[in-house]
Parts: C-alpha cells; structure tokens; sequence
C-alpha cells in the first residue's frame, strides 16, 4: 500500500507509448492550456518585445524566432534568450488605464510571514488526495560580499495533512509518513527587480526520500504563484512579461510568464497568470525514471490561474495555479519508441492574511 501512494507522489506515468516515431502534428500541443486560462502564444515574447522601448535593454531577443513546437531547444538556443544564472528580465507590453501605480515594492530582510498552500496531484489518470501544507517564511539578511545576490528567504513547514479523496480510503501510513515533512524548508532568493530565483527544498531529518517529490511540487506550487511587479506605473489592463531560466519539473528551462492586471484598489489587485516553459537541453531528471540516459524529445508545459494579492507583495493572499506537464522520453538505445511523461498540479496559495474590508 505504501508503495502505491508513493508512486501517485511521484507524479510520474511512465511508458513506451509509441513503438514507432510518428510526425508531430504541426501547430498542435500535447498539452492544452489549464481550465480557465488561456496559455502564452509562442510568438508572446516577439509581441511584448515590439512594444517595449526600443533598445531596451530587459527587452526579449528575437535571434531565436520563437519557441520550437516540440517544446525542446536545440542545443545553444535558450542561450541566446537567457543564460542559465542570468537575472529575469521583466517587460510591460501595455500600462494599462489610467490612473495608474506603482505597484512594486522590493523584499527586505527581516519580512515574515505565515501561509498555507494546497497541492491537489495527478499523475497521468490516477489522482493522490489533498495534501495541504502550513508555511512559515522568513526574509534573511545576505551573508557579507553577497547582497548582489538578492535577499535569501526560507520557508520552513510547520505542519502538512493530507486530506481526503471521494471514493478513496486513505492509508493511515501515508497520513504519518507525508507528516513527517515538518520541518521541511523552501528556499529561494529574491533579486532586486522582485523576482523569486533559485528555488530549493531540503527534507527533514527522518523523512522519506520519497517524499522529495512532494516537497519539490510545494516548491513549484510557490514559484508559480509569486509575483514580480514591473518598476513603472501601471493601471487595471496592463501586462508585463517575465522571462526566466530555471530548473522546473526535471528540466532546465526557459520559462515566459506573463502577467495583467485585472483589477486594483488600493488595498488589493487582481492578477491573471499564463506561463509557458521550454526545455533548453534534451535531458530531464525526475523521479520514477528507468534507469539510462534519455533524450527528451517533446516537453509542454502550461500553468495558469488568477490570483488576490496586496499590491507589492511577492506572494497571494488568495489564488490558484493549475499547472500541466506532458513530456516524452526517447529511450536509450531505441530511438524507433516514446516514453510519455504526464502529471497535473493544481495549487491553492495563501498567504498572509485578507486585507479588511
């Protein structure tokens, strides 16, 4: 039984779904973008770049003439948009109406906070029950000669339960083994434009290693859902895009998120999320894995959701990110066959509380 939850943990469905290479249908995705958000276009980068200021410096290039369909870039390529260590570069495609904000307001050390994040996890058909994890964060002050690298922030679980799925009994075993994550950490770096980098998780003491595929989905469910503000004033209508270079779901990616402002009032705004990422290299490291060196032959990954936030604030007080991965595999050795990688996470971020009223 321990065994069975645990590979829902994973997240992973793994097989040879093809035994024959079969031509990509061209302008179609293995993945569709999650309900109730519309995916970015793969020519979002170009778009957003042409009306930025010419010469900007923070504008995306277009020496790579847009993401490749199969999701995967060849060798080099991802370079050319963004470095891997490379800061991300955050562009506003439209200010938005009148009157318009300041909205961004940069992290210091010493800023703590508490949240919950609910992570609901399927892999391929067969869905893992609720987990829902209690949060503590906390801004640290850079070691000396280290300030340039933003200021590091720690997340550490206090408390995670799992709850309870229609029509499932839930193990007992799995309720204490998926607890012993307290004391698990989140962490990460948030650079001086805002953005949320180097995202890490290191498990408690006694924990099952298993349970490093949940601890890296909490990291992911927290990546997804912070925030970066552009520096400029904007209004209810504006979008800006992030690009960035990360390690998500197994792979080096190159990641484009692009962001609008819904609504905004003076103590909260409304923020639409729709990210899409790319590998940039042909290797993803998950567990669940056959053993072998693999090449990754198509990756689509989507994510979207909306989100209540204090304007500034890295995180949401309210909202939910629905991310979507579809992967496939060339095995070692047999490059007439296809392992198909497929995994769904929905997330539900608050932190902090509700602003009154």
């Amino acid at each position: 039984m321990r065994c069975f939850w645990f590979s829902l943990v994973a997240l992973l469905s793994v097989s040879a779904c093809e035994e024959k290479k079969e031509p990509r249908a061209k302008g179609k995705s293995d993945a569709e973008a999650p309900t109730g958000a519309a995916a970015v276009d793969p020519s979002l980068a170009k778009a957003v770049a042409g009306a930025a200021k010419p010469g900007d410096p923070a504008a995306p290039s277009a020496a790579t003439d847009g993401p490749p369909e199969s999701g995967v870039f060849e060798p080099g390529r991802a370079d050319a948009e963004l470095k891997r260590g490379e800061q991300p570069k955050v562009v506003v495609g439209d200010a938005g109406q009148p009157p318009r904000r300041k909205l961004f307001s940069p992290l210091l050390p010493g800023w703590k906070e508490t949240g919950q994040v609910e992570l609901s996890l399927r892999a391929a058909r067969q869905m893992m029950p609720p987990v829902t994890a209690s949060v503590a964060f906390e801004a640290l002050k850079p070691k000396a000669g280290e300030e340039a690298l933003g200021v590091p922030v720690t997340g550490k679980v206090s408390a995670i339960l799992v709850g309870e799925l229609e029509g499932q009994v839930i193990p007992a075993e799995l309720k204490t083994e998926v607890a012993k994550l307290k004391g698990g950490q989140i962490q990460f770096r948030v650079l001086g434009n805002g953005a949320a980098v180097d995202h890490r998780y290191e498990l408690p003491k006694g924990a099952d290693p298993n349970l490093n595929t949940l601890l890296r989905a909490l990291s992911e469910a927290l990546a997804s859902a912070a925030l970066v503000f552009p520096s400029e004033e904007v209004g209810v209508g504006a979008t800006w895009l992030v690009t960035s270079r990360e390690f998500f779901s197994g792979a080096d990616t190159l990641g484009f998120q692009m962001l609008k402002l819904e609504s905004l009032s003076e103590q909260t705004a409304t923020v639409s999320i729709s990210t899409r990422r790319y590998a940039a290299t042909t290797a993803l490291t998950l567990a669940g894995l056959p053993p072998g060196n693999h090449r990754l032959d198509q990756f689509q990954f989507v994510a979207g959701g909306s989100v209540l936030v204090r304007p500034g604030s890295l995180f949401p007080y309210s909202g939910e990110v629905n991310q979507q991965l579809s992967a496939a595999l060339v095995p070692e050795g047999n490059d007439q066959q296809r392992m198909g990688i497929q995994s769904a996470l929905v997330s539900k971020v608050a932190v902090g509380k509700a602003p009154p009223g």
